[in-house]
C-alpha cells in the first residue's frame, strides 16, 4: 500500500512541476509581449505625428484631409495612388501620383486639403498612413 501512496505522489509531484513551469513560461512570455509593446509606443512617439488613415479592400477615395506643410504618405499593398489637391472655391486638381508594390513612400511639400484616388494593381488588403513633416 505504501509503494502505491509513492506512486501517487510521484505524478502529483510531477504534475505540480509541469505546471509550475508552464505558468512561469506564461508570465515569461507575457512579459516579453509588454516589453515590445512599450518598445513600439516608444517608436511611434518618435514618428511623426498621423493626420490620417485608410484602409481597405477596394477601390476607391478617401475622405479630404487637410496637412499644415510638407507631408508623407506611405502604403502597404499593391496601389496606384493619386493625390488630388482640393481648394475652397475651385475645382481639384491632381497634384501628385504614387504606384509600389507591396509598400511605398512618397514625399509632398505643401500644405493644403487633399483627398485620394486609389485603385488596385492587385486584389489585396491595403492600408495607407498620411503623417506631418
Amino acid at each position: 500500500m505504501a509503494d502505491g501512496y509513492k506512486s501517487i505522489i510521484r505524478q502529483v509531484a510531477r504534475a505540480t512541476g509541469k505546471a509550475a513551469i508552464w505558468t512561469a513560461a506564461g508570465v515569461a512570455g507575457l512579459w516579453v509581449l509588454a516589453k515590445a509593446g512599450e518598445m513600439e509606443a516608444e517608436e511611434e512617439a518618435k514618428r511623426p505625428p498621423v493626420v490620417a488613415k485608410f484602409d481597405g479592400h477596394d477601390d476607391t477615395f478617401t475622405e479630404p484631409f487637410t496637412t499644415d506643410g510638407p507631408w508623407q504618405i506611405s502604403w502597404q499593398g499593391d496601389l496606384d495612388i493619386e493625390v488630388w489637391m482640393q481648394n475652397s472655391d475651385e475645382t481639384p486638381v491632381q497634384y501628385g501620383y504614387a504606384r509600389g508594390r507591396d509598400q511605398g513612400t512618397a514625399f509632398f511639400p505643401e500644405a493644403g486639403t487633399f483627398y485620394l484616388v486609389i485603385r488596385l494593381l492587385q486584389a489585396s488588403y491595403w492600408s495607407i498612413t498620411i503623417r506631418s513633416r
